[in-house]
């Protein structure tokens, strides 16, 4: 019954931009046992309209880019073919602007109780943007803070991380002692963490990743120290080699993270730049010479960014360079938001999935 009711506040929106249109809530694709929050079905002047409708009651916080990619996995392209073409339709309480873009470009429609819209189909077209709440409901228990960011990408990136002591959370997470507990009980009130002492563990862990990534981009990401450089070098596995030579002579702890980490593990994706994570106050003259760099504020081809957090060097290695886990790589792809490094975050989401199961 609970279920039913989900979808009721966005029925005054549906019946005005979609009148006569059929709602089933709780619907299930019979062939593939898949479940979605629910199907609308629409006969218009110019046609049948088919919508797989999914209720996002924390988009506003989420990752717009693992959404849409999700959906279209799930619904889009294991229907290609149908006649009428299903779409996709994204209804929640309030959408950003830059979420929105996200949604149309990928094909997915949106919906929200603000009364922003965008609905496309045969016969259809509306779009209305700019519309903000009177009030915005929390979208979660607490604030999202570094120290959440940081914990919460612990948990994330080991699964054993959830039965640590708080002291051996704080260490690895780097964070304060007293700052574990109250991340947390939100988590425990965001769904997020379930069970007691050495059963805890992290649960609907994929959702976290949406949650986390959409944190660690905002909150966290940008606070971060970096240092740009310009090394002389031509090609990027000579870069990577004197890398290798240069910072570990030096006793300086790094990892590749973004554009080179995803390259590492599939050539599709080059970029000029390269991060890399490292302290960047390790970087003193005798380092800049070995590498045969220059600070320059204005670009350069590397650069360096404060680690996130110790367990982003705890590297893992391939093709004998030490990069970043997983997490990280996608989350910096998705910093950069750019066309191509967004299509290499594309690229990874399979991985991602794989590594938080």
């Amino acid at each position: 019954m609970a279920q039913q009711k989900r979808l009721q506040p966005y029925k005054t929106f549906l019946d005005k931009w979609l009148p006569g249109a059929k709602l089933r809530e709780d619907w299930t694709d019979r062939h593939r046992a898949v479940t979605a929050d629910g199907f609308l079905t629409r006969r218009g002047p110019g046609g049948r309209l088919d919508y797989v409708i999914e209720e996002k009651r924390h988009l506003a916080a989420q990752d717009a880019h693992w959404i849409a990619a999700r959906l279209r996995e799930l619904w889009i392209e294991p229907n290609q073919g149908r006649t009428p073409a299903l779409r996709l339709l994204v209804l929640t309480p309030f959408i950003r602007p830059q979420q929105a873009n996200i949604l149309v470009l990928a094909g997915v429609d949106y919906l929200d109780l603000a009364g922003n819209a965008h609905l496309e189909g045969p016969g259809l077209y509306v779009h209305v943007e700019g519309k903000v709440p009177q009030k915005l409901r929390a979208t979660a228990p607490g604030t999202v803070t570094k120290g959440w960011v940081r914990i919460a990408m612990a948990l994330l990136i080991r699964p054993d991380a959830a039965v640590w002591t708080h002291r051996e959370l704080a260490k690895k997470a780097g964070v304060a002692l007293g700052t574990v507990g109250g991340v947390l009980r939100d988590l425990r009130a965001r769904g997020f963490f379930e069970g007691t002492r050495g059963r805890r563990r992290v649960g609907r862990r994929e959702e976290l990743v949406t949650v986390w990534v959409q944190a660690y981009n905002t909150v966290l990401r940008p606070k971060l120290g970096k240092l740009q450089l310009q090394v002389r070098v031509r090609e990027k596995e000579q870069l990577w080699k004197k890398l290798q030579a240069v910072l570990g002579a030096h006793g300086i702890r790094w990892s590749l993270t973004g554009a080179d980490a995803a390259c590492l593990m599939d050539q599709f994706f080059r970029d000029e730049i390269t991060q890399l994570y490292a302290d960047p106050m390790t970087f003193a003259k005798p380092v800049l010479a070995a590498l045969d760099a220059q600070p320059d504020p204005r670009g350069g081809n590397v650069h360096v960014v404060e680690p996130p957090g110790p367990l982003a060097l705890e590297a893992r290695t391939v093709q004998g360079v030490p990069c970043a886990p997983l997490l990280l790589t996608y989350a910096e792809l998705r910093y950069q938001d750019t066309d191509r490094a967004r299509e290499a975050a594309d690229l990874l989401m399979p991985r991602i999935r794989e590594a938080v199961a």
